[in-house]
């Protein structure tokens, strides 16, 4: 006789589950380690899947009066996270590199200032370290002749456009330009010969 005046039982909803665990989620993934760079980054991905849930919630007509705030919002953030997580790393590396790379070229004598280094110049000043580091090449190779060929591999990756901003050449693209270098050698040696 009460029951129909009582208040109704509340289900459990996954979708609540869900949408706690891609807000942990999001934010464990780009906040961490906590930094403005990464709070910022978070506050991005929010405010872009807020632009996208309410897209959605204004076009589409076959439901209308939908919540824009919703817990869909951490969920889409969450996969734009996922979606950037790769490029986001690859950029604070690329920063790093690329200080320890001017760095590089600075200690060898190559710039008078870090901040001058060219990515060729940051190429061949991490060569040069690994040189002073590896004792195996140190005892064969002379530093000056290391240094010159060091600076035409370095500047023909750059001309290939395989070069990075921080200096380095990736493995999969080193061969063909060492290859290259090394016919470019064979020319002049063929051509001062005759």
């Amino acid at each position: 006789m009460y029951d129909e005046f009582a208040a109704p039982k509340s289900r459990f909803k996954w979708t609540r589950v869900l949408f706690a665990l891609a807000a942990v989620f999001t934010f464990a993934l780009i906040a961490f380690p906590l930094s403005s760079y990464g709070l910022g980054s978070f506050a991005g991905y929010l405010a872009v899947a807020l632009v996208l849930r309410f897209l959605y919630v204004k076009l589409n007509r076959r439901r209308p009066g939908l919540p824009i705030t919703s817990g869909w919002v951490f969920v889409i953030a969450f996969v734009l996270a996922v979606l950037g997580t790769p490029g986001r790393h690859h950029i604070a590396n690329d920063k790093a590199f690329t200080e320890a790379g001017s760095r590089s070229a600075e200690k060898q004598g190559l710039v008078a200032s870090a901040d001058e280094a060219t990515p060729v110049q940051r190429c061949i000043g991490r060569t040069l370290d690994q040189w002073e580091t590896t004792p195996q090449i140190r005892s064969t190779v002379p530093k000056p002749l290391f240094r010159k060929n060091a600076g035409r591999v370095c500047e023909k990756g750059d001309s290939e456009g395989v070069l990075r901003n921080d200096g380095l050449i990736m493995p999969e693209d080193l061969q063909p330009v060492l290859d290259a270098v090394r016919a470019d050698m064979r020319a002049e040696a063929r051509a001062s010969s005759n």
